[in-house]
C-alpha cells in the first residue's frame, strides 16, 4: 500500500510503446534536421545537432542512442536521409565520422544526465519523521523554492557541461574519420592540424553556441521536464528505503515502550 502511494507521488513516466514511438519520431527529425539550414553570414547551419542533443535528454542514454541508430542504418540502407544521399558508400565521405558521432553523443548526454539526477538526489539531507505516514514523507521531500531554484541551476549547469563534451566527442570522432578517409581512401595528403581545423575550425564555436540554445530550450518545455523514462521498481523501492528502515524502528520503540507499560 505504501509503495503504491508512493508511487504516485512520482512524476509520470513515459512507458516502452511512448519512447518507441519517440525514438523513432527523433530518427526522423533528425534526418529533417540536417535539410534544414538557416543561412549565416559567416557559417550556415543546420538544425540537426541540437536534435541529436535532445534525443538524449528526453529518451535517455538507450532510447537516444537507438534513435540515432535508426537513423544511421536508413542511410546506409540507402534512403536519402543524409545531407548527400545514403547508400553503403557513404562511409567513404569524409562527414560520415560525424554521423556516426550522433550516436555516441545521444548516449553520452543521455547517461550524463542520468548521473546528475543521481548525484543531486544523493545529495540532498535525510528528514527526520515524527509520523510514518507518506504524506509527511512527501511533505519533507518537497523542495522549498529558494532550494528548488539552486537545484535547477546546478542541474542547468551540469547538463550543459556534459552536452558540450558530447559535442567535442563528436568532432574528435568525426575529424578522426575524415582524416582516415582522405589519406587513405582517397589519396589527399593532408596533416593532422589541416584535418582539426577544416573539421572543427570555427564550426565547433557554432556548435557549442547551439548546444547552450538547446539546453535552454530543454529547460524551458515543460512537457520535457514533466516527463521521463519509467524508473524500475527496484529503484523506486531504494529511494524509500531510509523512510522505511526509519518507519519500522519507530515502530518498534512504540512497541517496546507500549509493553513496559
Amino acid at each position: 500500500m505504501i509503495r503504491l502511494e508512493l508511487q504516485n507521488i512520482q512524476k509520470p513516466n513515459f512507458n516502452r510503446i511512448q519512447l518507441l514511438i519517440l525514438t523513432a519520431l527523433f530518427a526522423a527529425l533528425t534526418a529533417a534536421g540536417g535539410f534544414i539550414k538557416i543561412p549565416l553570414p559567416v557559417i550556415p547551419f543546420t538544425l540537426q545537432l541540437p536534435v541529436v542533443i535532445l534525443s538524449g535528454l528526453v529518451l535517455g542514454s538507450k532510447y537516444g542512442a537507438l534513435s540515432q541508430i535508426i537513423y544511421l542504418l536508413l542511410g546506409i540502407a540507402g534512403l536519402p536521409v543524409f545531407t548527400k544521399g545514403g547508400g553503403i558508400r557513404y562511409v567513404f565521405e569524409p562527414s560520415f565520422g560525424y554521423i556516426l558521432g550522433f550516436v555516441l553523443v545521444s548516449w553520452f548526454v543521455g547517461l550524463s544526465v542520468k548521473f546528475t539526477k543521481k548525484t543531486l538526489t544523493r545529495a540532498q539531507k535525510p528528514c527526520s519523521f515524527t509520523t510514518p505516514t507518506c504524506a509527511e514523507w512527501a511533505e519533507h521531500h518537497a523542495p522549498s523554492e529558494r532550494r528548488l531554484s539552486g537545484k535547477n541551476s546546478e542541474k542547468s549547469i551540469r547538463t550543459l557541461i556534459y552536452c558540450f563534451i558530447g559535442i567535442l566527442l563528436d568532432y574528435l570522432i568525426g575529424t578522426g574519420w575524415m582524416y582516415v578517409i582522405l589519406n587513405i581512401y582517397l589519396g589527399e595528403s593532408i596533416t593532422i592540424w589541416q584535418a582539426i581545423w577544416s573539421g572543427m575550425g570555427i564550426f565547433i564555436i557554432k556548435d557549442l553556441i547551439l548546444c547552450w540554445l538547446t539546453v535552454v530550450l530543454y529547460q524551458k518545455i515543460k512537457i520535457f521536464n514533466n516527463f521521463s523514462p519509467a524508473p524500475k521498481p527496484r529503484d523506486i523501492q531504494m529511494d524509500t528505503s531510509d523512510y522505511l528502515i526509519q518507519r519500522d524502528a519507530e515502530s518498534d520503540r512504540e512497541n517496546i515502550e507500549s509493553n513496559k507499560q
